[in-house]
């Protein structure tokens, strides 16, 4: 001991910095790779690569041309040679890349070289806080005093009722930060204002568990946390969504309940903390629309504990009272509180929620329609193999797991008991909401981070007691504390930095130059039509009003949407848009007050949108439908023309053809199918031929297809079918009348028959149907002497040839007519804006042509 006395007040001063060090440097670190979009570094690597590979490939073409018959051999020799000399003045190919990674950056900037916005959900949240600063409130006008956004579900618009706290106190930093730096824009601010969400949350978690263990777990929790891919991607600079937001009201509420429960704590104390966290709970309704989930783990937690000192006591004592009263003046304080701020009822909303998001991934509970968000990526169940590898792995997530059960045993009857039953409440709520949502990976990474922590920190403590007193031994603790420092940092920092590295803007030039486009060439009160996913672009940087988005996903329009992409026939597709410009999704709803049954009704709208206005009339006439409502019908559907609208398709939608068909094919009579399983076969049979009109082979077949799908979770996926592209346009070369593409398919334009070779099979396989565009007419040859149920795409555009491979039901479809073939199949669609670089087309609807 002698020998450790001349360092020990070294040591000593050093531990009244080292928590502040600890904390600085774990806060430093996140942050420095959450500004990564800011500047985008990670696009150097890139530039390095562009550049050198321009210059060896200049190298390349110079020397074919002066050495044509030269061996390879020594043309490589030659190329290696000059591309040395190339590349030796360091100076000048720096500045090359430098050029590049301008070049490469700028696409991703606007005009003042501010980074897009990284998500899609971030434009509706700034034009939210737009409308604040402007009107006071997050829509774009009153409707009786409650605020309105005309924007969304067009032509109707809604109420805004969700988030509103984040937007107004983002409003009210904004005016703050402006008293200081006058001249910044909102869009800057709002960039970089997620970073200030995420310092908050990351000190309140740094403080709430070193509060309760010590600094290096406190150290270790944030490098685990803040550096989860999930949360990273979803928390950096340019994400201004409340993802931060929404989890900075939970550890504070669960820091007052604890407190209040904590002991020594009279009546006094125990009323004031849950009061003050149920206050919080109030403003947490006000904030997220999942507010629910923290409801269901903290009344669990304050029950649990309630339980578990009474079974230890055998009586109702001053401790099981606490938690009783902590509990009953909380969960009263909460629905007080929810009604007084958000005007929210939380016990029927939480009983609802938990209903709907057992179900999440399937038909939106008693709702015949399918539910958008099983397509959603952020949303799509991850199985348990995904949300291992999404917490860094086996070891560490199973090493977590096992910590969490050694703190629980060890920490029950402490004063860390509390949090420590928190935490796992919260962990095994959010692991079920993680195998149905991978966004949830971010909540459940805050307390496996907290027990991976805790239980590092506890073999430490076992070394460091069991080494301290001998001098070499003593040694070892440092240098393995160290060690294991610098190991888990390269784990945590490096998913960090792959997670900063994934990060771009979906916005580009290209996207805001079309958006600039709707913005400044189309009339103000114009609607656009597509895909839900860009819906928030068009309404904040194009100006105009959509049929759904983001934020309205979830609604009968998905289906209506993906029927029109997918259909075939333009005057079926043109009924449903007029129906939607005209009405939005709410005349099935106006129609079925008189039907009352959803399936009759949806089976009454497919007949008439199939149909022409005569026929149409003729089908309401035979229907129950008051005269009013029928004439409705046949105005919103067929007489009324919607103002100016148009119909926006991109390149992403190739790929997302497979979520739009999903939902676009989903079967009706499988799903009453599904529903009325009680029932008997005969029953099921006869329904299906009463209701639907099929042919009674037909109900047959759905019906044991539907019987042997089973109740398992993957059940919705024979209610449908998914339908999609393959290999990828790639363009040909003629030879001969045979046109030879570089995705391995080939055309014999006399005979209209294609083929695609398989390298690992070594043989070619014929195309199940080959659909024929030749300028100005699509054609189609179906082959019933071929295995392979696949379709391809042949477009002869002037003297060049392009083939893509794709489900046959996608041939002649509107998605396919727009985005491939340029509308020049169609009547009513007139190309208004194209950029073939970018793969954005915008159509102006002509509704009467």
């Amino acid at each position: 001991m002698k020998k450790l006395s001349f360092i020990l007040p070294y040591l000593n001063k050093s531990k009244r910095f080292l928590p502040w060090i600890l904390f600085l440097s774990a806060v430093g670190i996140n942050i420095y790779l959450r500004l990564f979009p800011a500047y985008l570094p990670q696009l150097d690597t890139q530039a390095k690569f562009n550049t050198e590979s321009r210059i060896l490939n200049n190298i390349t073409q110079r020397v074919d041309k002066l050495y044509p018959d030269y061996n390879p051999l020594i043309k490589d020799r030659l190329i290696d040679e000059a591309y040395k000399q190339e590349t030796k003045d360091k100076e000048s190919l720096n500045q090359k890349v430098r050029k590049e990674y301008l070049k490469l950056k700028d696409d991703f900037q606007d005009d003042r070289h501010q980074t897009y916005l990284l998500g899609l959900d971030s434009y509706q949240w700034m034009r939210y806080t737009e409308n604040i600063l402007k009107n006071g409130y997050p829509g774009d006008k009153l409707v009786q005093r409650d605020s309105h956004d005309s924007y969304m579900l067009a032509p109707k618009g809604v109420k805004v009722v969700y988030a509103r706290l984040f937007f107004y106190l983002s409003a009210f930093l904004y005016q703050i930060t402006t008293l200081i730096f006058r001249h910044i824009s909102l869009k800057v601010f709002l960039f970089y204002l997620p970073l200030f969400y995420s310092l908050i949350l990351l000190s309140l978690i740094y403080f709430l568990v070193r509060r309760f263990f010590s600094d290096f777990t406190a150290f270790l929790s944030l490098l685990f946390i803040g550096l989860n891919s999930i949360f990273f991607s979803r928390s950096c600079a340019g994400w201004f969504d409340y993802d931060s937001f929404t989890l900075i009201f939970p550890l504070i509420i669960l820091w007052l309940l604890i407190t209040a429960v904590k002991k020594n704590k009279g009546l006094k104390k125990i009323i004031f903390y849950s009061l003050s966290a149920s206050i919080f709970f109030g403003l947490y309704t006000y904030t997220w629309v999942a507010y629910w989930w923290f409801f269901v783990v903290s009344s669990a937690f304050l029950v649990y504990e309630a339980l578990n000192n009474y079974s230890i006591a055998n009586k109702v004592n001053w401790k099981v009272l606490s938690y009783l009263i902590s509990g009953g003046v909380f969960i009263a304080g909460c629905i007080i509180f929810s009604f007084l701020i958000a005007h929210m009822n939380i016990i029927t909303n939480t009983v609802s929620a938990v209903k709907y998001k057992v179900g999440l991934g399937q038909s939106q509970s008693l709702s015949i329609w399918p539910s958008t968000f099983y397509t959603v990526a952020e949303l799509q169940k991850v199985n348990a193999l995904g949300l291992v590898k999404n917490l860094y792995g086996p070891a560490i997530f199973f090493f977590s797991m096992i910590s969490m059960l050694f703190v629980y045993i060890k920490e029950r009857r402490t004063e860390k008991n509390e949090f420590v039953v928190s935490m796992i409440f919260w962990a095994f709520f959010m692991f079920f909401a993680s195998l149905r949502g991978i966004r949830f990976i971010a909540f459940l990474a805050i307390p496996l981070g907290v027990f991976f922590s805790a239980g590092i920190s506890y073999i430490f403590e076992f070394i460091k007691k069991r080494f301290a007193l001998n001098f070499r031994r003593g040694m070892f603790y440092p240098a393995l504390l160290t060690g294991f420092v610098l190991w888990s940092m390269s784990i945590f920092y490096g998913t960090g930095l792959n997670s900063a590295r994934r990060n771009f803007p979906l916005m580009n030039d290209k996207m805001y130059k079309a958006m600039v486009f709707l913005r400044t060439k189309t009339p103000p009160k114009s609607i656009v039509n597509s895909w839900w996913d860009y819906g928030n672009f068009f309404k904040a940087e194009g100006k105009r009003r959509v049929i759904f988005d983001g934020q309205s996903q979830n609604r009968p329009l998905s289906y209506w949407m993906g029927q029109v992409l997918v259909s075939d026939d333009e005057n079926y597709a043109m009924n449903i848009l007029r129906m939607l410009n005209n009405s939005s999704d709410t005349l099935f709803k106006e129609v079925n007050v008189y039907i009352n049954d959803d399936f009759r009704c949806i089976n009454l709208f497919q007949r008439l949108l199939r149909s022409d206005l005569k026929e149409a009339e003729k089908i309401l006439e035979e229907s129950s439908l008051p005269v009013e409502t029928q004439q409705k019908v046949i105005n919103t559907i067929f007489l009324k023309d919607p103002g100016p609208a148009y119909f926006v398709v991109d390149r992403s939608m190739v790929s997302k053809t497979v979520a739009f068909s999903f939902l676009a094919n989903w079967s009706f009579p499988k799903l009453y199918i599904k529903r009325h399983g009680d029932l008997s076969k005969e029953k099921i049979i006869n329904d299906l031929e009463d209701i639907f009109g099929l042919p009674r082979e037909k109900a047959e077949s759905f019906y044991f297809e539907t019987l042997l799908a089973g109740n398992q979770d993957e059940n919705s996926e024979v209610l449908s079918k998914r339908l999609g592209f393959s290999y990828g346009l790639s363009e040909g070369k003629e030879d001969g009348g045979v046109i030879y593409f570089g995705n391995g398919i080939i055309f014999n334009s006399e005979a209209l028959k294609a083929r695609k070779f398989f390298s690992k099979e070594g043989k070619y396989r014929q195309f199940k149907e080959v659909f024929f565009f030749d300028g100005k007419k699509i054609t189609s040859k179906s082959y019933e002497d071929t295995d392979f149920d696949k379709g391809c795409l042949i477009i002869k555009d002037g003297d060049k040839w392009k083939a893509i491979g794709l489900s046959k039901e996608l041939g002649k479809s509107l998605f396919v007519s727009l985005y491939f073939l340029k509308s020049k199949t169609l009547k009513h669609f007139e190309q208004a804006y194209s950029d073939d670089d970018a793969g954005i087309y915008i159509y102006k609807i002509e509704w009467q042509k």
